[in-house]
């Protein structure tokens, strides 16, 4: 299996005691108990160091073919960076260059990592165009309104360090957990309860 996770600092596991934390990193450990799982890598453009990644972080052409999974969270730091004409061309570009590229994948979208308070624009586009895309969205934001999924600021997290935003160990296992659940009947590995 070849799989592809383009993402926010969310997705690289900022906020994790390790980067085996990392919730992708765990989703391909789950995956990978019923084979073989390549995670598949795509260069961000280049930025300005501590740029947060967003939409315009990603050339959609550099999505390979031959994917079996794409994984695509590029809501969190839209939401504030990007004005919603260009989040939707951005956003949408990238889920249809992925889905021509790949006709046969599975695509799973999850949401933006941020209080359910702030219900956004962004939130539901990407949720539209994901869905349009034959996607699965997956909403996370109600895992951020837990504390416990999050910081705290204290906690000293290698490589990047924590804060009370990023998702730490339990949040980042909780995610994967989210992005299994709507993979359940797809791949071998996939947990099924």
């Amino acid at each position: 299996m070849r799989a592809l996770f383009l993402g926010t600092s969310i997705t690289s596991g900022m906020a994790s005691s390790t980067l085996q934390y990392a919730w992708p990193n765990l989703v391909v450990q789950a995956l990978g108990q019923g084979g073989p799982v390549e995670r598949i890598a795509i260069p961000k453009l280049p930025e300005p160091p501590g740029t947060a990644a967003t939409t315009s972080s990603y050339a959609p052409e550099a999505i390979p073919a031959g994917l079996d999974l794409g994984v695509v969270e590029l809501v969190t730091n839209d939401k504030s960076k990007t004005e919603l004409d260009a989040y939707r061309e951005n956003f949408g570009r990238l889920i249809t260059t992925f889905r021509q590229k790949n006709p046969n994948a599975t695509l799973v979208c999850p949401g933006a990592w941020a209080s359910l308070e702030s219900p956004n624009a962004h939130e539901e586009t990407a949720r539209e165009l994901c869905v349009r895309a034959g996607g699965y969205y997956v909403p996370i934001n109600f895992l951020f309104e837990d504390p416990q999924n999050r910081g705290p600021a204290s906690n000293v997290a290698e490589p990047f360090g924590a804060d009370n935003f990023h998702p730490n160990n339990l949040g980042e296992m909780r995610i994967a957990a989210e992005v299994l659940g709507a993979l359940r009947g797809f791949y071998p590995g996939v947990p099924t309860s």
